[in-house]
């Protein structure tokens, strides 16, 4: 049995290594307001060396150690969304029940998890803050802090669900909606974006160019980036031992910016055991450039069994004031089956380019989450709608 309980315990040697260790979250102004709450102004003639060496003699309690962990991990607010909708029997009034047996049925971390709910007219949102931990950091940089939120929006004949993509947050989402099925109703269904059952390379092609091809309220202007990945179904074993690599990858990596391809080098053990087995051949192509959109090398390829899983396109917003460009990424998590779809508004800017790029944000944000949801179902009902045609059409080849 146990007589005294464990203690963690810091010297000056962790507390340097922390002050050193990012100059972005700490800088030499940064330090100096650091030891300035405690009373303390250090000569302007020393560096940023100097200073880390005389703050890490200082001795630290632990409300100091708590302030430096948080400035160093500061709380990773996503900007990465994703969308689903329901159609049914869904009452928003009884969320709030729903949400609390989901919050008491849910495991127990390493780390806090809050999930907090409220209501509102015609809507239900759910704030969402969560830690966890990476080990393999220094001992003051261990801790990352997530935020984000689910919103789901009462329309006219369906419930539109907004919600910030990471993948705790979407494990969050399905437990909600399956403890609603469980025990309030389950005469409702859920509308994922999900292509994995169109086998068809130009039937998912036809799916992203719908998308960013809109006439109105956003008018479509050019291509910037495109990424294009091979057709593959969920049954195929080509990419099963790139499948149980990727299982194991840490969240930060499979949520880090869209700007990075989020699975793309589908890491480089499972790369090595499939050219012992297989000739070496393309899974993804990325393109950076203007006017991609008409693109022979982009063509090319979505001509033999590939499809745009990840695209950047810009689009004049006719909707908000002075009608700006606002630039989208919009990429599928799981790109050669094309599912989990996530997407980021990245900015706006004046149409004459003065002023530089802005963010989205308020009202401006609410219009255009909107409008790109109507645009991402209006495009997967199309898809799907020609899918459903040309399966019908097949089997009545196959009967005649």
């Amino acid at each position: 049995m146990l007589k005294f309980k464990s203690t963690i315990f810091s010297d000056e040697n962790d507390i340097y290594i922390a002050l050193q260790s990012n100059k972005a979250k700490l800088s030499e102004n940064a330090l100096r307001k650091l030891v300035f709450k405690r009373g303390i102004i250090y000569p302007i003639s020393l560096d940023r060396d100097e200073l880390i060496g005389h703050i890490s003699d200082l001795p630290f309690s632990y409300s100091h150690l708590t302030e430096l962990t948080n400035r160093l991990t500061p709380k990773i607010n996503r900007d990465q969304y994703s969308v689903k909708r329901i159609a049914g029997k869904f009452d928003l009034s009884t969320l709030n029940d729903v949400v609390e047996k989901v919050k008491e049925g849910r495991p127990r971390f390493v780390g806090a998890e809050y999930i907090t709910p409220s209501r509102s007219i015609q809507s239900f949102y759910v704030e969402i803050d969560y830690t966890e931990f990476d080990f393999g950091r220094g001992k003051y940089q261990q801790k990352k802090r997530h935020g984000g939120y689910i919103q789901f929006l009462e329309k006219k004949n369906y419930i539109s669900i907004q919600y910030t993509y990471t993948k705790r947050i979407k494990e969050i989402l399905n437990d909600i909606i399956k403890m609603y099925r469980d025990t309030v109703n389950k005469d409702f269904i859920v509308q994922d974006v999900d292509l994995s059952a169109v086998l068809d390379a130009d039937l998912r092609n036809q799916f992203m160019l719908r998308l960013y091809d809109t006439v109105k309220p956003l008018k479509f202007l050019e291509l910037e980036k495109v990424r294009v990945s091979k057709v593959y179904s969920i049954l195929d074993p080509s990419l099963q031992g790139a499948s149980e690599a990727c299982a194991s990858l840490d969240e930060d990596v499979l949520e880090d910016d869209l700007d990075s391809d989020l699975l793309d080098g589908d890491s480089d053990a499972a790369s090595d055991e499939l050219k012992d087995e297989r000739e070496c051949s393309i899974y993804n192509a990325q393109f950076d450039g203007q006017l991609l959109h008409d693109a022979d090398e982009v063509t090319e390829f979505c001509n033999n069994n590939f499809y745009r899983s990840r695209i950047k396109w810009s689009s004049k917003a006719l909707s908000l004031k002075d009608k700006p460009i606002v630039t989208f990424e919009l990429t599928f998590d799981d790109k050669h089956q094309a599912k989990d779809l996530k997407f980021r508004i990245i900015g706006k800017e004046a149409v004459d380019g003065k002023g530089g790029k802005e963010p989205v944000d308020g009202a401006d944000f609410n219009i255009i989450i909107r409008e790109l949801e109507d645009a991402i179902f209006k495009s997967l009902d199309d898809v799907l709608a020609l899918y459903e045609g040309s399966s019908t059409d097949q089997k009545e080849v196959s009967n005649a």
